[in-house]
């Protein structure tokens, strides 16, 4: 199987996300604006469209994982 130079290069990544997540943590409660782009958490909460299309999806048995090369659409 091949994989993309993307997910080559995050194999390497372990524990150094967290570390790179809790500084930006740091600096947040330090009072520093930061835009934090680590591990998934954003920084504004959804829009009520996001969320309703969510429920939908949950609703209609959307509830585990998607396949991680995309899914066709649906």
């Amino acid at each position: 199987m091949k994989f993309s130079s993307v997910t080559k290069s995050l194999q390497r990544l372990g524990s150094e996300k967290w570390e790179l997540h809790n500084e930006a943590r740091r600096l947040v409660l330090a009072g520093i604006d930061v835009i934090e782009l680590t591990i998934g958490e954003p920084d504004i909460p959804p829009s009520d469209d996001l969320l309703e299309e969510c429920i939908r999806s949950i609703r209609s048995g959307r509830t585990k994982y998607s396949n991680g090369r995309g899914e066709h659409h649906l």
